[in-house]
């Protein structure tokens, strides 16, 4: 994959610290429209195959979808965003070890709530989807030989994002 095809999927945030503090999973109306996941998809399995920049791209990834500035639905409740993650989302599942709970605490809860169409989740539903990130984050760890320490930081780390 060349460089240009990434960056259509990857944005590069500037803040005070500097460039490259975090990458924005940057999703437009067309790749909704279409249901396209290819770009994206594309960018996240480069990421986890990056094994050895790992940790440049550990908890900096943040989901933006464009056009929806002005619709004052929660994304969850916008049927084309939801249905476009859960394809991505069936391909894809290291989240926990990308998505960035430090700056961005409310990621954790948009990707189950977008994952599962849901605002509020309990029971059986909470359940399912808190599994679904921890089976991520641990066949990604396998994937990569990351420590069971290192795991569980993270996995605390993303848990506690859900209670700020």
């Amino acid at each position: 994959m060349s460089n240009n095809e990434r960056t259509t999927s990857l944005r590069y945030g500037v803040t005070p610290e500097g460039p490259n503090v975090f990458y924005v999973l940057h999703v437009t109306v067309g790749q909704l429209a279409k249901k396209d996941i290819a770009g994206p998809l594309a960018t996240l399995l480069a990421m986890t195959d990056d094994i050895a920049n790992l940790e440049q791209h550990q908890g900096k990834l943040v989901l933006a979808f464009d056009g929806y500035d002005d619709d004052p639905r929660p994304l969850y409740e916008v049927e084309e965003v939801v249905t476009w993650f859960q394809l991505l989302a069936a391909q894809w599942n290291a989240w926990l070890y990308f998505i960035n709970v430090k700056d961005c605490p409310g990621q954790v809860a948009l990707l189950m709530q977008l994952r599962s169409g849901r605002a509020a989740l309990t029971g059986p539903a909470l359940e399912n989807e808190l599994r679904y990130l921890a089976d991520g984050l641990t066949a990604f760890g396998a994937h990569a030989n990351i420590a069971d320490e290192r795991l569980t930081e993270i996995l605390d780390a993303a848990f506690d994002s859900l209670f700020e």
